[in-house]
């Protein structure tokens, strides 16, 4: 069997279906099924039940064993390298969230990179909640953006505190009211957001959510805030990005609602069983000693 094709069985397991399988490999669900199927086809016996979710027969069960210890010995084998090669030489998987990406990336890969010619990063700039399915899966080691409320199975190195404000542009048809923190008018706006949990994984009536008319889920950092500012609904944004944005003379703060400011940790993580290469471990040294840098 193919590496690849015991990471698909493995990712229809472990998201529960074939459609989440395909979107975290980035392959057409038509892809999966026939890779397992192939699969099938050449042990002459089914891998899995197709059930909701899905679940291993016990000869899927026995390939998905394997594939989990291959993955583990992969891992060593990396880490091995590395330490054989010393921690200056080799490359970085480092997983960024936008807003991470546009305010420090090119200064402290610059730096690093000067003081490391001979590493190289692998970089993924992806919205934070997504971030933490990157390293979580381990397509990155290192994920670099805010912290979420649940991240107790990651080692996290906090560098500073993000100020996240609800933001409306001045030409909102109901800014006035918006301004003046009216619930009913925050009920007509639109959330323009990167990123939100499917609601079947948290079903909680009581959501942010729900306090808005509707959500429009925009990848695009700049085009988030053009549409915000063009008066189409309103925002979550960092201090640090509105003190610089184009737009910000055409942006007002929702001072008056009690959720209008977020306050949340930004550093680097890491999922917590899995040991740091060397070269990940020295990124997370010279980026505490930069950030610290910062607050002197």
């Amino acid at each position: 069997m193919e590496i690849h094709e015991l990471e698909v069985l493995t990712a229809v397991i472990e998201t529960g279906g074939f459609g989440k399988a395909a979107k975290r490999l980035g392959l057409t669900q038509s892809a999966v099924s026939q890779t397992i199927a192939r699969m099938e086809r050449r042990v002459g016996t089914a891998l899995l039940v197709r059930s909701s979710p899905p679940q291993p027969t016990p000869a899927g069960q026995r390939v998905l064993d394997f594939a989990h210890a291959l993955f583990d010995e992969m891992q060593h084998l990396e880490r091995d390298l590395a330490d054989i090669q010393g921690p200056s030489t080799g490359r970085i998987r480092l997983g960024a969230s936008q807003m991470v990406t546009e305010l420090h990336l090119e200064r402290l890969t610059t730096r690093f990179a000067k003081k490391h010619p001979r590493v190289s990063f692998d970089l993924a700039t992806v919205p934070s909640r997504e971030l933490v399915i990157l390293v979580r899966d381990e397509r990155v080691e290192l994920g670099f953006g805010p912290f979420q409320q649940q991240m107790r199975d990651f080692e996290c190195v906090p560098f500073y505190q993000q100020h996240m404000r609800l933001v409306s542009g001045k030409k909102h048809a109901a800014f006035q009211g918006l301004r003046a923190g009216d619930e009913s008018a925050l009920k007509r706006a639109v959330l323009i957001t990167s990123y939100l949990d499917p609601v079947e994984n948290r079903p909680n009536r009581h959501r942010l959510r729900y306090r808005f008319g509707g959500v429009w889920q925009i990848a695009n950092l700049d085009l988030r805030v053009r549409l915000i500012a063009r008066g189409l609904g309103v925002g979550y944004l960092p201090d640090q990005w509105l003190r610089k944005h184009a737009c910000r003379k055409d942006l007002a703060a929702l001072t008056r609602f009690e959720h209008g400011d977020i306050v949340r940790d930004v550093g680097l993580y890491h999922h917590a069983t899995r040991p740091l290469t060397p070269l990940a471990r020295l990124f997370v040294e010279f980026c505490r000693e930069e950030f610290s840098k910062q607050g002197r």
